[in-house]
């Protein structure tokens, strides 16, 4: 926290006041889209907007920080941040990404205070597109203005749990991560990580207790999940997201399941498809201990 208190000192010296505030970036009676992209290992300093922004990625993957959390996005993930809040992006890898601007007088009745990561529906995907394309003085009445006012519309926020990857600062751990992220059904061991890293077995299995607050076993299921969470949301069928990513069979995947999120994945996705207006929920802790 003391991090981003000093980082916010100095945007705060250092920076005119239409740049702390965002004034000179368009009008805040608009919501506005902006199409960003960074190469891996890219940043973007820690910032504040006088309006909540929706951070939407259309590839590769993307580290967001805020002073209550961190997150890593992927192209199935949206982040809501409210008006006024210190953030930070990172590119785990070379990202392109969407920066959606929504003045207060937009939020949804349901809009959360602190930052949220969310599901992007296929609707929500295609309106942020549409309004990409607009000049920032677009006509609220005419065709983009119609795009946007369906934006706030579209956002819920999950009812049932979710599975938040823990942030990764070494390199290694980095670079395990990014070639599961690609294909979650690599099932190469801790030793063939190790040898794919150059380091040790034991020295990557402390990283992983120190950094992920787990043994390997258990954050690559917890990475598995959270990848198998939007797959079950839209419908797919249980046996398909199980291999999918990377289980063995539906029914160690279904163990699995209950043992992080307390219910079965056919639950799950009955849950979050019944849900129109999802209220908050905690996000399960990583289990203690790690199966063999």
């Amino acid at each position: 926290m003391s991090r981003f208190a000093s980082s916010a000192n100095r945007i705060a010296q250092s920076d005119t006041g239409e740049e702390r505030h965002g004034l000179n970036r368009s009008p805040s009676f608009r919501i506005m889209v902006h199409p960003s992209a960074l190469q891996a290992g890219g940043a973007v300093a820690i910032s504040v907007r006088p309006y909540a922004q929706l951070f939407l990625i259309e590839s590769g993957v993307l580290r967001l920080a805020v002073p209550s959390g961190k997150w890593t996005l992927r192209q199935t993930d949206a982040m809501w941040v409210p008006a006024f809040t210190f953030y930070e992006l990172a590119a785990e890898s070379a990202v392109t990404f969407y920066a959606v601007e929504l003045p207060h007088r937009f939020h949804p009745g349901s809009a959360p205070d602190d930052s949220r990561l969310t599901r992007i529906s296929p609707l929500l995907r295609e309106l942020v597109r549409q309004l990409a394309k607009a000049p920032a003085d677009y006509d609220p009445n005419g065709h983009f203005g119609r795009v946007a006012s369906l934006i706030p519309e579209t956002l819920q926020w999950p009812a049932v749990p979710e599975i938040p990857l823990p942030h990764l600062e070494d390199e290694r751990l980095h670079r395990i991560q990014q070639a599961l992220l690609a294909d979650p059904s690599d099932r190469r061991t801790l030793q063939q990580w190790a040898d794919f890293t150059h380091t040790s077995c034991r020295t990557l299995a402390r990283l992983f207790q120190k950094e992920a607050g787990a043994c390997f076993c258990d954050w690559r299921n917890q990475l598995r999940l959270s990848i198998a969470l939007p797959m079950l949301a839209q419908g797919d069928p249980v046996t398909s997201v199980a291999y999918s990513v990377g289980f063995e069979s539906p029914g160690t995947f279904t163990t699995m399941f209950r043992r992080f999120m307390n219910m079965n994945p056919s639950q799950y996705a009955a849950r979050t498809r019944q849900t129109n207006n999802p209220g908050t929920a905690d996000a399960p802790g990583i289990p203690n201990g790690c199966d063999a």
